[in-house]
């Protein structure tokens, strides 16, 4: 019997090893290969250490305390930690499966014979027991795919989080852009008015004529739609600003119209910003998980213990009497090895074995798109930079061509069509440098998840 047991064990054992999976080692390997050893878009070595929390970059008190209340009140955040919660709880019962199970009942048995017209009726009270003995570890290996799962559950919440943070940091910058845009369209409807105001003027004294009065209220009337069109753009953002951090929207949530200040984020060295990013911890538990759940899954054809037990009073033919008696107790031992089951041990094996493969995959995936959020995010921040350099540039040129327009047209050197296209062409200039303004803080909040950094206040 002992023979037989050791070759079964060897057989199993032996096609466990034929189907050996990659190791975590390996992954880890693999997916340094991917992750380079300087950033191609900022090469330059990198003293200043990688920064860690997201919060520490922003020198704003009222975004500050923004980002907080969402973190606390958003309804979506705290849903998903309720199921986190539900999800912890659930892994009590993969847990229970290593330990022994104990539980009392109260048992009514009725016998009737053949020929004996009278039946028997016992009852009595029994404590049974029994115990899967964890002989190769496969219950521990269930468990501890429970726990990697939960665990990469937990990091999904922190990525959550921060993604919930830029969020509200973007929202409340778009708000911003948008509010200085108003005032930018504002100023360029004041300039159109006191441009139509001229143009009467001379028309009055004889200079000009009608329709250079008309192209100036053509102008100023689209000036004013565009005001409120953007006015209606606000107004949606303070809305969904508003339901990010968990208040009722009601619209009157309003920013300032000042830039808040948000500091340039060290990137740090590229294996240290990829790993301290939350998706790719998850991933690498989910895959830690599967290797886990993989193992167990080869385990489960090996034979398997089972130590079961019962005893109690032998009780009587009434109710009253299962307390009373002889106490009578029995244990049985017991060696399972599955030997037919029409090959669902094997497709279960299998099974896990490619989603193994499956999350080994997911995670370099993970890390190769982490590396390249990093490089798009570093290169987009130096060219909005030098984009921002030149339309300013550009608007003063546009400056000068205004005062130039402006002189040649009182003194009937040009027309009003001229000088209405390069002062639009100033004020567009001026709401592109607004747009690069905001799309620049934009960019760092992305830089900043890229690399990983949490919106979690520090404790320095």
């Amino acid at each position: 019997m002992r023979g037989s047991v050791a070759l079964m064990v060897a057989a199993v054992s032996c096609s466990a090893c034929a189907a050996a999976r990659p190791s975590l080692d390996e992954a880890n390997q693999a997916a340094s290969q991917i992750v380079p050893t300087a950033w191609s878009s900022e090469p330059r070595a990198h003293e200043t250490p990688l920064t860690s929390h997201f919060l520490d970059l922003i020198h704003d008190a009222r975004l500050q305390d923004l980002v907080t209340e969402a973190l606390d009140g958003n309804h979506d955040l705290l849903a998903s930690a309720r199921r986190l919660d539900a999800a912890s709880w659930e892994l009590t019962e993969t847990s229970s499966l290593r330990w022994p199970s104990i539980s009392a009942e109260v048992r009514r048995a009725r016998t009737e014979f053949v020929f004996d017209p009278t039946p028997i009726t016992e009852h009595r009270a029994v404590v049974v027991g029994s115990w899967d003995l964890d002989l190769w570890g496969r219950l521990a290996k269930l468990e501890d795919e429970g726990t990697l799962r939960l665990a990469g559950l937990a990091v999904d919440l922190e990525a959550a989080r921060d993604a919930l943070g830029a969020r509200v940091v973007q929202a409340w910058v778009e708000a911003v852009s948008i509010r200085r845009a108003i005032n930018a369209e504002a100023q360029r409807v004041a300039v159109l008015q006191r441009l139509e105001e001229t143009i009467r003027r001379r028309y009055r004294a004889g200079l000009g004529t009608l329709d250079d009065l008309s192209a100036a209220r053509s102008s100023a009337d689209v000036a004013r739609a565009g005001v409120v069109a953007l006015e209606a753009d606000l107004g949606d953002v303070q809305r969904r600003l508003e339901v990010l951090v968990g208040r009722r929207p009601t619209g009157t949530l309003t920013p300032p119209a000042v830039w808040p200040a948000i500091a340039p984020v060290e990137s740090g060295l590229p294996v240290e910003a990829v790993l301290a990013r939350a998706d790719v911890r998850a991933s690498m538990l989910r895959l830690e998980a599967s290797d886990a759940a993989a193992a167990a899954a080869v385990r489960a054809r090996l034979p398997s213990l089972r130590i079961s037990a019962d005893g109690g009073p032998r009780g009587g033919p009434s109710l009253g009497d299962v307390l009373s008696g002889r106490f009578a107790w029995g244990l049985v031992t017991s060696i399972t090895q599955p030997i037919f089951q029409g090959g669902l041990l094997r497709a279960r094996s299998e099974a896990r074995r490619s989603e193994f493969e499956a999350a080994w995959h997911d995670y370099m995936s993970v890390v190769s798109n982490a590396v390249v959020e990093v490089e798009d995010a570093l290169s987009r921040e130096r060219a909005l930079l030098r984009q921002r350099t030149l339309v300013e540039r550009a608007a003063s040129e546009a400056g000068r061509q205004v005062d130039v327009q402006t002189r040649r047209y009182r003194l009937g050197l040009a027309d009003v069509l001229d000088l209405l296209s390069v002062r639009n062409q100033q004020l567009d200039l001026q709401r592109q440098v607004i747009a690069l303004d905001g799309t620049v803080l934009s960019n760092r909040i992305a830089l900043a998840l890229a690399v990983g950094a949490a919106f979690t206040p520090s404790t320095s």
